[in-house]
């Protein structure tokens, strides 16, 4: 369409609205329909208003989608009859009698009740924003614009009760609303901890409660967060829109009732409308997921990511919707399926989606309008995109034409015969937020809508968030149910998610940015061989190999023909191994190590898993039988010597695997976390560790390099290859050297090291032993674990390095400050890397915060092989970066300080609860290790049966050190919730075969027991150590780490297996539990005869449990004012309430003030 004579007069003001609210000059129209311009549903209803405002025209949402021709659609609207009035609507009267008249809930409405009823304690039906301010209002100036919201919009004041059973809703009589403040000194707060804080997911009581409110978070700093929640009874969308837009005082004068006269009005979807709807299904329900029909499981550990899709694919999507003449909710409700359909393995799915369903002349009104519509696709094959994307259209517009009552269509379904019909366990929707920055108050406010409550809605749930513009950023919401989903899948599910995106638009799928291709490894050493030939490159006690050598190795291996080949090398630590690797990469082929200190099962698998057919046995006698045995576990692999590979006939890979790059090894991560997966690593990524190395390390033509570490250890590759691509010389330590510290420093200065690596533990062995004067030795690397505190000080430079295998061995590192008594920091990326710091919804934290370490870059490996899934979670494409560059999700916690060094908390899986406080690992092994006198220090967790988890932490002493002292002092320096951690003095850390150590071996020594016990005694001190786990009882209960709550369900089972007869309050109070618990010891009181029952106080309500997902007790501040009191249901804590609440009665009130404050201090551990 084009402006000037093709534009008729009348017309011109119509195409003007219709352009600005889409975004697409008239010019580029080209005959095309509303819907193929890029304009939703939501956009239909707001150019309808417009239209019928602004220009006085008949119009209607449906109508504007059908269209196939806008501009013809116009030019019919400019040449009707205009009208005053607004197109008919549901009614314009609001409901007779009094304002609180009952008015029944809306069919939308009674779904959402519905869920609530089944449960109520549960935030799944809360909507959340916040409103990040610079500086702060004041807090009645933000009573006066929620006053004025509630008096605009009746609906925000409605309560809902029965009547006969039957729920109906009342507008509550205006009030002064109040506004909760809570006062923290936490600078920087991601959406989730704003609510933790604020306590935004405390149920509603519908009944009671107004279904609005706000809490101001105050920051030091003069800023605040404000935190906005809506039950979702009274919220959607474009609701959430209006009410933003009326937050200056700029919303029009007068009462808003429309939504309980369209309440009152409503007539229910007919059986006709609900056939009609369901004539859309012509297969049956996959099972994509075990959707719940109607209850949903209660809230705990659901997981919600945040993620910002990347902006250049963002900007290709939209630009190749148009083209298409697709929606961009179409796009994305599209990709969303066909990654669901990648990830469940069904191409026939059935998705729910929200639809705003608001009546036109309610275009301005707050209330509950949208309806969840079922979507059937049936995607056909995979590579027929252009039509599923056809299809996907066809079948939005049928659902959303035919929206009606879900219950009643799945009811309908089911009696069709429609196997599997239920509600959906998968679901699309599109939030188009219409401002970002709000007035409020008499300030300036960035607005952030729907922050993840921490229960999802739907088992697996996406909800785009389309900011404004035109070009307007896009957000994914993706929210898992934990019995359906945990967090790894749900990052899959977005990898899939922007994959597809990227195939729709016609770009490269995502990759790791390695930076432009160089000179290989192989190639570098065949420089070194063509210039140096003799010099020295691999030399053990046995052989040695020159740079002659190993360019002759690589010539044999080419000839052979092994590119493409996956070559297993069977050894221990020696020379030939190396030499032998060389030749493989040297040839194309990925070389596997196959470590001898392996059991033959784990060989198996991983010979299984990469398809490998060919071993190379480089075993000598220290394993007779390995190889041996290796043949028979695995018939279909032939282990033979070096010239047996060279002479054997060619066969393809059992297990094509195709990578953007040949890669150069795989290596088999410890599986500490799982079932052990091979990395994949390629040429370019292993270069560029090298290169990175040989700068750092001042590597150069005959540096001597020392080689110790295990050939399954990725580490060990570190002491190699830079060292071989620059013409260095390789010494691999002998194994009985590597037993000894001393034997292994003179071993080190007769050959003249240089540089050494060494797994941590074993470093820190060297780091206390005595160097000679004159020692050649310069730089040492420490890895694969946490470096303690260096002893004192060495005359080398000690650089603690760390990395993942999937980041191709090493992806930080920094020289330690040998004078500090802090725990060593990670340090920087290496310079082709990058990394990322994000917190549990994948979105960036600042500096001194803790988040999950993200690693990038051109040192990235490729995947693991044979794992696409697995892949898929981990290798993620990064959200924050224009293109999507992949990136890895190591897991690990870490916070960055100002100057830009990374300092390592531990593993975000090594996080646990304890009495109801989540610990991290880490952090308890860092304050024991600052204690004076300890050397090294390693928590770990153990079950018992009676208090589940439960904490233990083992410790090696310095020489010298006082035992006692030195145990009570650790727990000392512990938080008082895990004072009751026990503590295990042990002489060193059992090792596994990479050097790591030992958890299996280290827990299953258990511990003395030296306490002494009366023999009437030791049942009840037993009993009381399943909830302290403390050797040493002689000490108060809170002094332990006890809680309340434990001593409560200590005194209970005491009591009813007819132990002792104990009082809490006496208990609580004692300083020493072991000496109270031996004087109650022959006190029991006989448990009554069969059907005689004993009466027990009813017990007062106990405050609510803390979240599964609150933080760490110290990041949040508990709130300034108390959360509302409700009985806990769980049959363990009402048991103890029976105890607890009685004994705190028979208190004195000096008695009860100070138990009072030791409850709140533990109150706050827990939050």
């Amino acid at each position: 369409m084009e402006r000037g004579a093709a534009v008729q007069a009348d017309v011109e003001p119509l195409v003007d609205t219709a352009e600005g609210l889409l975004g697409v000059p008239a010019a580029q129209w080209e005959g095309r329909g509303f819907a193929a311009l890029g304009g939703s549903s939501l956009d239909a209803v707001r150019l309808a208003r417009a239209l019928r405002r602004e220009h006085r025209t008949r119009v209607t949402a449906p109508a504007l989608l059908r269209a196939d021709d806008l501009a013809e659609t116009l030019r019919t609207l400019a040449g009707s009859p205009r009208t005053d009035e607004p197109a008919a609507g549901t009614g314009a009267a609001p409901p007779a009698g009094r304002a609180d008249a009952p008015v029944p809930l809306s069919w939308q409405q009674r779904v959402v009740w519905y869920q609530s009823v089944l449960d109520p304690d549960s935030p799944r039906y809360h909507f959340h924003a916040v409103f990040r301010f610079t500086q702060a209002p004041a807090p009645h100036q933000l009573e006066a614009v929620l006053g004025s919201l509630l008096d605009r919009h009746p609906a925000l004041r409605t309560r809902v009760d029965g009547v006969d059973g039957v729920p109906v809703q009342r507008v509550g009589a205006r009030e002064t609303p109040r506004v909760r403040v809570v006062d923290t000194e936490r600078q920087s707060l991601p959406g989730p901890e704003c609510l933790l804080l604020a306590d935004a997911n405390r149920p509603f009581d519908l009944a009671e409660d107004l279904p609005l409110r706000w809490t101001l978070i105050r920051r030091p700093d003069g800023g605040g967060i404000l935190v906005h929640t809506e039950h979702h009874l009274v919220h959607d969308g474009e609701s959430f829109n209006l009410i933003l837009a009326g937050l200056d005082g700029s919303a029009p004068a007068g009462t808003d009732d429309g939504y309980l006269d369209y309440a009152a009005r409503q007539i229910a979807p007919s059986a006709k409308d609900v056939a009609a709807a369901a004539d859309n299904f012509t297969h049956d329900f996959p099972e994509l997921f075990a959707a719940p029909d109607a209850a949903v499981p209660a809230p705990g550990g659901d997981t919600g990511l945040r993620l910002p899709l990347p902006q250049r694919v963002t900007e290709a999507v939209r630009t190749r919707a148009r083209e298409r003449g697709l929606t961009l909710f179409t796009v994305l409700f599209g990709a969303y399926a066909q990654a669901l359909g990648e990830a469940t393995g069904n191409r026939s799915l059935v998705l729910g989606t929200a639809v705003a369903n608001r009546p036109e002349n309610l275009a301005d009104t707050v209330g509950m309008f949208v309806a969840t519509a079922l979507v059937p696709l049936d995607l056909g094959a995979r590579a027929d995109r252009e039509g599923a994307y056809d299809h996907v259209d066809a079948q939005l517009r049928r659902a959303v034409e035919s929206v009606t009552d879900l219950t009643e269509l799945v009811e309908e379904l089911r009696r069709r015969g429609v196997r599997g019909a239920s509600h959906p366990g998968a679901a699309f929707s599109m939030y188009e937020q219409s401002a970002r920055t709000v007035r409020l108050g008499g300030r300036t406010a960035d607005v952030e809508a729907g922050i993840f409550s921490g229960a999802a809605k739907f088992p697996v749930n996406a909800i785009a968030v389309v900011h404004p513009g035109a070009e307007g950023r896009v957000e994914l919401l993706l929210e898992g149910q934990a019995h359906i989903v945990d967090e790894d899948g749900l990052w899959r599910l977005w990898t899939l998610f922007v994959r597809e995106l990227c195939d729709f638009a016609g770009l490269p799928e995502p990759a790791a940015d390695l930076g432009e291709p160089t000179r290989s490894v192989p190639e570098l050493i065949r420089e070194t061989a063509t210039s140096h030939g003799g010099l020295p490159a691999l030399t053990d006690r046995d052989e040695s190999f020159d740079y002659a050598d190993l360019a002759r190795l690589g010539d044999e291996a080419r000839a052979a023909g092994l590119a493409g080949e996956v070559v297993g090398l069977l050894s221990g630590v020696r020379a030939r191994y190396w030499a032998y690797a060389a030749a493989l990469m040297d040839a194309g082929a990925a070389y596997l190590p196959l470590d001898t200190a392996q059991p033959v099962e784990r060989l198996v698998s991983m010979l299984r898993q990469t398809g490998c057919v060919r071993v190379v046995d480089l075993t000598g006698p220290e394993h007779p039988t390995l190889a041996a045995e290796l043949s028979r576990a695995a018939p279909d692999t032939a282990v033979t010597d070096w010239q047996g590979l060279l002479t054997a006939p060619r066969t393809a890979p059992a297990a094509p695997v195709t990578w953007p790059e040949p890669p150069a090894y795989v290596l088999f991560t410890s599986g500490s976390t799982g079932q052990p997966k091979g990395v994949a690593v390629g040429h370019r990524s292993l270069t560029a560790v090298c290169e990175w190395s040989v700068g750092q390390f001042r590597l150069t033509r005959g540096t001597v390099v020392s080689q110790q570490m295990s050939v399954g250890f990725d580490y060990s590759g570190l002491e190699v290859w830079p060292a071989l691509t620059v013409g260095g010389d390789v010494r691999v330590v002998p194994t009985d050297v590597r037993l000894d510290a001393e034997d292994f420093v003179a071993w080190l200065n007769r050959q003249r090291v240089e540089v050494a690596c060494a797994p941590t533990p074993v470093a820190e062995l060297l780091l206390e032993a005595d160097w000679p004067a004159g020692t050649v030795l310069r730089t040492l690397l420490p890895g694969g674990d946490r470096l303690h505190p260096l002893p004192r000080r060495v005359p080398f430079d000690v650089v603690n390095l760390y990395g993942p295998t999937e980041c191709t061995i090493v992806a930080t590192g920094i020289r330690v400050d040998q004078d500090s008594a802090e725990l060593p920091p990670i340090g920087r990326a290496l310079d082709c890397g990058r990394h990322r710091v994000v917190d549990a919804s994948g979105r960036p934290v600042g500096p001194g915060t803790a988040g999950e370490l993200w690693l990038g870059g051109g040192n990235l490996a490729l995947g693991y092989w044979g794992r696409p899934e697995a892949t898929a979670q981990r290798f993620v494409p990064d959200p924050w970066s224009p293109g999507g560059d992949l990136v890895y999700r190591t897991g690990d916690i870490v916070k960055e300080d100002p100057d830009g060094v990374l300092h390592y908390i531990g593993r975000a899986d090594r996080q646990i609860k304890v009495s109801g406080a989540r610990v991290e690992l880490g952090e308890v092994e860092a304050a024991a290790m600052r204690r004076p006198g300890v050397k090294s220090a390693v928590a770990a967790t153990v079950r018992r049966t009676d208090a589940g988890t439960a904490l233990e932490l083992y410790a090696v002493p310095e020489r010298g050190a006082d035992h006692a002292a030195l145990a009570a002092g650790i727990r000392d320096a512990l938080p008082s919730y895990i004072r009751h951690t026990r503590v295990v003095l042990v002489d060193r850390l059992p090792l596994n075969a990479n050097g790591k150590v030992d958890l299996a071996m280290l827990t299953a020594t258990g511990g003395s027991d030296d306490a002494v016990e009366t023999p009437d005694a030791r049942p009840l001190l037993d009993a009381a150590r399943a909830f302290l786990l403390d050797e040493d009882l002689d000490k108060s209960w809170f002094e332990l780490g006890g809680s309340s709550l434990d001593a409560a369900q200590l005194v209970s089972r005491l009591r009813s297996r007819g132990l002792a007869e104990i009082e809490l309050r006496d208990l609580l109070l004692t300083s020493s539990v072991e000496e109270y618990l031996t004087s109650r010891a022959g006190t029991a009181t006989p448990p009554p005869a069969e059907g005689v029952t004993t009466p027990t106080p009813a017990p007062a309500p106990l405050p609510a449990p803390a979240p599964a997902h609150a933080p760490a007790p110290a990041a949040v501040p508990p709130p300034a004012a108390p959360a509302p009191v409700r009985a806990v249901r769980a049959p363990a804590a009402t048991t103890a309430a029976s105890v607890l609440w009685p004994a705190l009665e028979a208190l004195e009130p000096h008695e009860q003030l100070d138990l009072a404050q030791r409850l709140i201090a533990e109150a706050r551990a827990r939050l």
